[in-house]
C-alpha cells in the first residue's frame, strides 16, 4: 500500500507550512511503500508502544537528528507531526491533538502508544485503511444543540449569556448553511425544550443519519481559559482526554466505537477549520465518553465553541456574525470530511 495516496497528497497540498524551529528533531516523510514495524514494540509502563524511530522507518521516512531528546518531527508531502517527551499533546497538522497516552523516551529514542499510532494518528494521515462509514456519503446530519429548557448550561450572568440560547442559535445558522450546501437537516431540538441525553442519540439513530455534531459553549472556573475544542468518543482501552490513567470505565466498548477512525478524522477537521476560521486559542481534538455519543450508529463529535467564562471569548460570542463565523467553520469540517469520503470511495474498487 503507498504511503501517501492522491487523496491525502490533495488533503493537505492546501496547508501553507510554517518555519520550524531549528532546535528540534525532524522526520522528513517520503513516498514510498510502508513496511511492517516488526520487532517494533516495547512495554512501556504496562501499554505496548512504539518507537517513532521504527515508525519513521515502516513508513519510509529519512531522520535527520539536530537537538536529540527534546522533540520529534515527522514532515514532508505536506504532513507535519511533533511530539515531545513526557507530553499527550501532539501536533498534526498544526492542531492540537490529545493522546491517550504520553510520549515516552527510552534509551535515546521516543514512543507513542501502538493504539494512538493506529486509532488516533492513522486515521487522520491514512483514513483510506480504515471501512469508511455509509457507502462514503454523507447526506443527512443531524445537529445536536446543547442543553435546553430547564437545563441552562453554562452562563455570563453579567452579560446575560446562556448557553442554551446560543447553542440552539448556532444550530440553526449552522442547519442554514448546510442545507444550502445540499444536505439534509434535522435538529434534536429547534425551541427552548428540555431533551435528555440518551434520547438525542436515539433520536439521530431513528433519523438513520451520516453525522452527528452536537454544539456547545465551555465554562471554567477561572476567567483564564480560552479556546476551542473537538471531542470524539474515547477508543476502548484508552484514557479520555481529563484523565491520565486507566480506570474500569475505559475496559467497556460503546455502539459508537464502531465508528472510531471516522469519529477522529471528523473531529480533526471539525477542530482545524475551526482555529483556522476563528484564529481562537487551539485546545486541541480530545477524547471523552460524552452520554450523546455513546450510542451513535454514524461517526459524531461534540464542539465547544468557545468560554463564556472568559470576559473576551463571551464578547466575540455575544456576536451574532462571531457565531455565524463559527458556523461557518463547521459547515467547512462537513465538506472537508465528506470530500475526503467522496474521494476514497471513488478510489475502492467495486466488488
Amino acid at each position: 500500500m503507498r504511503l501517501l495516496s492522491p487523496i491525502i497528497a490533495k488533503l493537505h497540498a492546501r496547508l501553507c507550512p510554517r518555519s520550524w524551529s531549528a532546535m528540534w528533531l525532524l522526520l522528513l516523510v517520503v513516498c514510498s511503500a510502508s513496511a511492517p514495524l516488526a520487532n517494533a514494540e516495547r512495554t512501556l509502563q504496562g501499554e505496548s508502544c512504539l518507537s517513532l524511530k521504527e515508525i519513521a522507518r515502516s513508513l519510509g521516512l529519512s531522520l535527520k537528528v539536530i537537538v536529540p531528546q527534546e522533540a520529534t518531527y515527522l514532515e514532508g508531502k505536506g504532513i507535519k507531526l511533533k511530539f515531545q517527551s513526557n507530553k499527550r499533546d501532539c501536533m498534526v497538522q498544526d492542531v492540537k491533538v490529545v493522546l491517550g497516552f504520553p510520549a515516552t523516551l527510552c534509551v535515546g529514542d521516543l514512543y507513542i502508544s501502538k493504539r494512538d499510532y493506529e486509532g488516533t494518528l492513522l486515521p487522520i494521515l491514512l483514513p483510506q485503511r480504515f471501512r469508511m462509514p455509509h457507502a462514503g456519503k454523507v447526506h443527512r446530519v443531524v445537529i445536536d444543540p446543547g442543553h435546553g429548557g430547564k437545563d441552562q448550561g453554562a452562563e455570563n450572568k453579567s452579560m446575560g449569556l446562556v448557553e442554551k440560547k446560543l447553542a440552539l442559535d448556532l444550530a440553526q445558522r449552522l442547519c442554514a448553511l448546510l442545507k444550502s450546501k445540499g444536505y439534509e437537516v434535522i435538529l434534536t431540538r429547534t425551541e427552548d425544550v428540555f431533551v435528555g441525553l440518551e434520547a438525542r442519540s436515539l433520536f439521530s439513530n431513528k433519523q438513520k443519519a451520516d453525522l452527528f455534531i452536537s454544539v456547545h459553549f465551555n465554562t471554567a472556573p477561572t476567567p483564564q481559559a480560552h479556546g476551542v475544542e473537538t471531542f470524539a468518543l474515547t477508543s476502548c482501552m484508552q484514557v479520555s482526554s481529563g484523565r491520565s490513567k486507566l480506570e474500569a470505565e475505559d475496559r467497556k466498548s460503546f455502539p459508537g466505537n464502531q465508528w472510531d477512525p471516522w469519529n477522529v478524522l471528523l473531529g480533526f477537521y471539525m477542530q482545524r477549520a475551526l482555529i483556522q476560521d476563528l484564529e481562537a486559542q487551539d485546545r486541541g481534538l480530545k477524547r471523552a465518553r460524552f452520554v450523546v455519543l455513546k450510542d451513535l450508529a454514524c461517526p459524531g463529535v461534540l464542539i465547544e465553541g468557545g468560554f463564556l467564562t472568559n470576559p473576551q471569548e463571551a464578547k466575540k460570542i455575544q456576536d451574532p456574525a462571531y457565531r455565524q463565523k463559527i458556523a461557518i467553520a463547521i459547515a467547512e469540517g462537513v465538506d472537508q470530511y465528506h470530500q475526503t469520503l467522496k474521494r476514497l470511495a471513488s478510489q475502492t474498487p467495486a466488488a
